[in-house]
């Protein structure tokens, strides 16, 4: 039988597409929404402190949820591997492992990793 993940960022962002909002308050919205499994952003306001190595309330909410990290979205915003800038693609790089570290923990089964900065603008309506 089939499973489908809903990606976490749906409910990390803002109304003008920030990461302001709590990934483990994310996960629980996607089990709400009746998914089974999540894919997990490194983004939201509670990101830095879980690659920083609180990740206890996110494994609790997965845990609590009944939701399994299939996937983990690494960071999007200032990351940049394809720099030619050394420091600016080191950064990148150690944003990632940190990511790549983290669903390790989770126990998930893949990460998904874009080469180059993306652009984040607020809505056009």
């Amino acid at each position: 039988m089939p499973a489908y993940s809903l990606s976490a960022a749906l409910f990390v962002y803002d109304k003008q597409n920030k990461p302001t909002r709590d990934l483990a308050a994310a996960v629980e919205q996607v089990a709400a929404a009746g998914f089974t499994e999540v894919e997990v952003s490194a983004e939201g306001d509670s990101w830095p402190r879980v690659v920083g190595g609180e990740i206890g309330p996110l494994k609790t909410a997965l845990e609590r949820a009944g939701v399994f990290p299939h996937t983990l979205h690494a960071p999007l915003i200032g990351i940049n591997l394809a720099s030619e800038v050394d420091a600016i693609r080191r950064d990148g790089i150690d944003k990632m492992a940190a990511a790549l570290r983290v669903q390790g923990e989770l126990g998930g089964r893949s990460v998904i990793v874009h080469l180059s900065l993306i652009h984040i603008s607020a809505p056009t309506r």
